[in-house]
């Protein structure tokens, strides 16, 4: 039996979202927790910005709670501009503390003088994946890796695109654009 985490979905958001023609690109919300299958051991790295970690925070808590039951890796990246504009981090550090198979990365755009390397922060500037190991950060070895971005929309398509470069499939690359407003919208809206 299927369990599904959902941020915010609405019954008739998506196929109006399908209809506008960007429902599988952002706002693909949820996390499949199959306890009997194969998926459910596949690794996961969710990868936020701001305040786009509240969204991603469920589905955290969901892999962390579950590992006495399903043995699954999960990666939570955190990008904020400053250390002081971290949601969530006593929380995501113990929790990855107690877990052998989560591990935590925090970004930071702008040092304060009191940040420290390592207790405030991993790396400094905007996300890159080249700063991190493609096994034991990103998962690349294992074709079942499942990753989910939430929150800016430029920075979704980044990371989206750097992910197609690394070679992830489309497939397995799940987006939520989290807060108010959204991308541009290409496609007329009058059959609405």
């Amino acid at each position: 039996m299927a369990t599904t985490a959902l941020q915010g979905w609405h019954p008739g958001e998506l196929a109006v979202q399908r209809k506008l023609g960007f429902a599988d690109a952002v706002n693909d919300r949820w996390l499949r927790i199959e306890r009997d299958s194969l998926q459910d051991s596949c690794p996961v790295v969710l990868i936020a910005a701001g305040v786009g970690i509240t969204s991603l925070l469920s589905m955290f808590n969901s892999i962390v709670d579950n590992t006495r039951k399903v043995a699954r890796s999960v990666h939570m990246i955190h990008a904020v501009r400053t250390t002081g504009a971290r949601a969530f981090k006593s929380h995501l550090v113990a929790a990855a503390r107690m877990n052998a198979n989560a591990k935590m990365t925090f970004y930071v755009e702008q040092l304060r003088p009191e940040d420290r390397a390592e207790t405030d922060f991993t790396h400094v500037g905007r996300v890159n994946f080249h700063g991190l190991s493609p096994r034991d950060d990103l998962y690349l070895h294992d074709r079942r890796a499942e990753y989910y971005i939430c929150e800016p929309a430029p920075f979704m398509l980044n990371l989206r695109a750097s992910l197609l470069t690394l070679g992830v499939e489309s497939g397995r690359i799940r987006m939520e654009l989290f807060g108010s407003g959204g991308p541009e919208i290409k496609a007329p809206q009058a059959n609405l």
